[in-house]
């Protein structure tokens, strides 16, 4: 009979992180990133459509987005990125 190895389930393994840091994508985070792909469309005079079109990333996603909502793709954000004319590392580390 061969016995299986054992290893801790992926549930259970903690990620490295500063003491008292929060998840690099907690609730606070989303909502400065909406708000900044909202402020970053408004200022371009971009409609929702006119960002799906752009982007080609839905516009319930886009909303969703915006709204801070979700848990978006790095390929989403790159796409918005692109479309709003910046890179996705700007929209991360922006603080509308």
């Amino acid at each position: 009979m061969v016995k299986e190895a054992t290893s801790p389930a992926l549930a259970d393994i903690e990620p490295v992180r500063e003491p008292g840091a929060a998840p690099p994508f907690d609730d606070a985070f989303l909502e400065r990133l909406g708000s900044e792909v909202r402020r970053l469309r408004k200022q371009r005079g971009l409609t929702l459509d006119q960002m799906v079109e752009r982007s080609g990333v839905s516009a319930g996603a886009l909303s969703q987005l915006e709204r801070g909502y979700g848990n978006p793709e790095l390929a989403t954000l790159v796409r918005v990125a692109h479309a709003l004319g910046v890179s996705a590392a700007s929209m991360l580390t922006s603080s509308p």
